[in-house]
This record gives structure tokens, C-alpha cells and sequence, in this order.
């Protein structure tokens, strides 16, 4: 529809209108299943079918991997959020994803957080929190990483 409608529809101006970007989406849309399809046709292929066979268990294991990954930082993140933003709208603006920015690199979710530490009223605390941001950077960072890479 979107192939037939698209030459009808469109226009030689620069700015995309509604009904291009409606065609446009809906025939990106429809460019994944047909790449499914052909991935199940190549399956049949002695060659290309064990290649498949092999990206399945890759992606397969890459799941399990981020799985890991996502409790882990979940866990993190809903231990330590708690502790280092007090009220409630900080809570709300930081939410619980701030963690899984760790896993890329991302110190800007560290760096706030380590902030919120020097603002912490007991010193013991303080040292506990700092001691659990360094684990969440050096596990996400570093070991989960290269387990990735291992795996």
C-alpha cells in the first residue's frame, strides 16, 4: 500500500508532510517482518542456515548476559536511589534507570549520584554509599563487560 500510495501522496518539497511520514512509517514497519521472512528462506540454504543457526545462539546468550545486566543494575539502582535523593520529586525526576547508565560508560548518572553522597547527614553512610557507586561502576563497567566479550 505504502509503495503504491508513496508516489501519489508525495510531494518535491523538502519538509515531509502527515501523509508521507504515515506511508514512510508504515512501510518501515513493514520491512521487518519481510526481513524475518527472508532469514526464514535462507534457513533452508546448507550454507546460511548454519550461519543463522550460530547469530541464534549468540543473540540467545547476549539475552541472558543483559538479563544479568539488568537485575544486577536494577538492583542497585533501587538500593541506592533511597538513600541518595531524599525527596520525592528528586526521586521521581532520577527514577530507577539512572544505574543501567553505567553499563555504557556513562559517569553523568555516577557523577549526580556521588554528588548526592557528600550531601548525606552520617558519615558511615556516606562511606557504605560511596563504596556501593564504586562497586556499580566496576561490576557494570568492567566485569559484566567482559564477561559479554568472554561469552
Amino acid at each position: 500500500v505504502a509503495l503504491v500510495l508513496g508516489p501519489i501522496l508525495g510531494d518535491d518539497k523538502v519538509e515531509v508532510s502527515d501523509a508521507e511520514l504515515a506511508l514512510e512509517t508504515a512501510h518501515s514497519l513493514n520491512l521487518l517482518p519481510s526481513w524475518i521472512r527472508v532469514l526464514q528462506l535462507l534457513q533452508l540454504s546448507k550454507y546460511f542456515g548454519t550461519l543463522l543457526m550460530t547469530i541464534h545462539g549468540m543473540v540467545r546468550d547476549a539475552l541472558r548476559f543483559f538479563m544479568v545486566v539488568s537485575i544486577f543494575c536494577f538492583g542497585f539502582s533501587c538500593a541506592l536511589t533511597p538513600v541518595l535523593y531524599n525527596q520525592g520529586e528528586e526521586r521521581e525526576k532520577h527514577g530507577l534507570m539512572w544505574a543501567f547508565w553505567t553499563i555504557v560508560g556513562d559517569d553523568s548518572g555516577i557523577e549526580k549520584a556521588r554528588s548526592q553522597v557528600e550531601g548525606q547527614r552520617w558519615g558511615g553512610l556516606r562511606y557504605v554509599t560511596q563504596c556501593l557507586l564504586y562497586t556499580l561502576a566496576l561490576v557494570a563497567n568492567v566485569l559484566l563487560v567482559n564477561l559479554l566479550i568472554a561469552v
